[in-house]
């Protein structure tokens, strides 16, 4: 097998939900949540990561911080075949003489333990050898793992964007995508909304669907330097969404929730959220989760919100398990 490179370019999720779905947004809710609100199984959930907000909030448009999707989660590696009998003996090797797709398959295999154990450190050190000797996808599944950290390596968001801008230069797309999230964000960089428009629109235009999302998301939310456009913004992210981009999708959700870019339509919010939900977007989960407490384009619904906390809280988000806990 080798590295596998576009799923890790993918996987990093550069689709995130939005920061807000326009407009500025308002002083954070305590952190215990709206007054009153919580600790009763009618009790609405506070704006909060990755969560709509409450009625009140939403339509004043709420801030709903950035969070990217799953960067890897195991799936990566399925059906993926181990190493032939010998073959890792002669791929340190081809590594050692300098063979960087050589340099690439052992990363992998040390990243998924096939036919080693699984080692985290040793990915790292393979795939960081196959990006000096060259490639440029190794550049950027070296900085996927790098920015997320894994056991015993610690996240270096700073030499991951250097990564990035390494295989961004060289072409590869999907680099060119995660680096303007990073840029974006600040995550690594310093946030820069002009600069991520270019690379954002440098991977969008080779194609990669995760950069058209995040370029939509980008134009939305706007970013330092960055003058929002929603109606752009809205335009891009469906087109992701149209390609199944389930996080895109939820973007989209939240803009029709809010009116920005669109008409205010709250029942195709939750279609939207529904959809994303189906496909493992834990905020999708939690988001659709809040409509049916709150009753905002579905009726209210106490039993099925909790379930779509559980999803989410299962998903990894965080807020949706402490909104379960209150109901």
């Amino acid at each position: 097998m080798g590295f596998p490179a576009q799923r890790f370019a993918l996987g990093l999720g550069l689709a995130v939900a939005l920061a807000a779905c326009g407009g500025p947004a308002p002083a954070a809710a305590p952190a215990g949540g709206t007054p009153g609100g919580a600790g009763s199984s009618g009790a609405t959930p506070a704006s909060d990561a990755n969560l709509v907000a409450s009625p009140s909030r939403a339509d004043a448009g709420a801030e709903l911080p950035m969070t990217r999707s799953v960067v890897l989660n195991g799936d990566e590696c399925k059906g993926s075949d181990g190493p032939k009998p010998g073959a890792l003996a002669l791929l340190e090797k081809a590594c050692g003489a300098r063979d960087a797709e050589g340099c690439s398959k052992l990363a992998g295999f040390h990243f998924c333990g096939l036919g080693v154990p699984a080692d985290p450190k040793k990915a790292i050190e393979y795939s960081a050898r196959a990006c000096e000797l060259g490639s440029s996808s190794s550049c950027s599944n070296t900085a996927v793992l790098l920015i997320q950290g894994l056991p015993g390596v610690p996240a270096d968001p700073t030499r991951a964007a250097g990564l990035l801008e390494k295989a961004c230069s060289a072409g590869n797309a999907s680099a060119c995508g995660n680096l303007g999230m990073m840029l974006q964000q600040g995550m690594g960089v310093p946030a820069d909304g002009k600069r991520a428009e270019t690379v954002l629109k440098r991977a969008c235009d080779q194609g990669d669907v995760p950069g058209c999302a995040n370029l939509g998301m980008l134009y939305i939310a706007g970013a330092p330097g960055l003058t929002p456009d929603p109606g752009k913004g809205l335009k891009l992210s469906q087109m992701a969404c149209d390609k199944q981009n389930w996080l895109a999708c939820s973007n989209v959700g939240l803009c029709y929730l809010q009116g920005t870019g669109v008409a205010k339509d709250e029942p195709r919010a939750a279609e939207l959220f529904r959809s994303s939900c189906e496909h493992g977007q834990s905020p999708a989960c939690a988001n659709l989760g809040v409509l049916y407490v709150t009753g905002r384009g579905v009726a209210v619904d106490t039993a099925r919100a909790k379930a779509l906390f559980k999803r989410a809280c299962d998903g990894g988000n965080g807020p949706a398990c402490r909104f379960l806990s209150e109901m």
